[in-house]
């Protein structure tokens, strides 16, 4: 596979190209994994650069009260384009959660940004953000998050595709923490999409599994999901 040509930094080919080799490695190894629930190639709108959709089910949450919007994050608050209404007052059941991972390709920054949420019953979950600092991030990245690290910092935002209020990965650090993981002169866009999710999403519960990123995947039709 040919290297991309500019890293730290990708372009829309070379990202989808990325993608689909995530997929691709999904559909050969997915079965022997329990962490990735589902991954799509989902096209933009407009025939813009497809992203991808990694979800996974976070388990051993015990419920707890509804939620009000007044007990969201300061961050939720300057989203005033957001209407209240979409952000629905929620509950974590005891049969756990699901967090869906959308990895966008950020025309201005030229690198990846992940954006997710949560879901119960199929319902989207706004959770308040020490949820989030419970549930998802690891223990030995909470202090790096808490103070912009090497990730940036995490927020909410809208999705830039479906509009939906989400977290989100601020990229501006990104191209600096993938130039200080990877050192060799040359670099494919799915050894590059490994590298960005062992660096940027491993900080909020993303990962890729063994049993996907092993080399053991055969030739596989990927459909991309409209």
């Amino acid at each position: 596979m040919v290297a991309i040509a500019s890293f730290p930094f990708i372009s829309g080919p070379e990202f989808e190209s990325g993608c689909t080799q995530i997929l691709i490695r999904y559909q050969a190894g997915g079965h022997l994994q329990s962490d990735w629930e589902c991954v799509r190639l989902i096209q933009g709108h407009d025939e813009a650069t497809a992203y991808l959709s990694i979800t996974k089910k976070i388990e051993g949450i015990g419920r707890r009260p509804d939620s009000s919007i007044e007990e969201y994050d300061d961050s939720v608050e300057a989203l005033e384009e957001i209407d209240e209404e979409a952000l629905p007052l929620t509950t974590a059941t005891s049969q756990g959660l699901t967090v869906e991972y959308n990895i966008v390709l950020s025309p201005t920054y030229q690198v990846p940004v992940l954006y997710f949420r949560f879901r119960d019953a199929g319902c989207a979950l706004p959770l308040a953000i020490d949820t989030l600092y419970q549930y998802v991030i690891p223990e030995q990245f909470k202090s790096q998050v808490e103070s912009f690290g090497v990730i940036g910092g995490i927020t909410m935002t809208e999705h830039p595709v479906t509009n939906l209020p989400v977290f989100f990965v601020h990229p501006c650090n990104t191209a600096t923490a993938l130039e200080a993981s990877f050192h060799e002169r040359e670099i494919t866009s799915e050894q590059y999409m490994q590298l960005w999710i062992g660096t940027v999403g491993w900080h909020v519960g993303l990962r890729v599994p063994i049993a996907i990123a092993s080399d053991k995947t055969d030739h596989l039709d990927v459909e991309i999901n409209g």
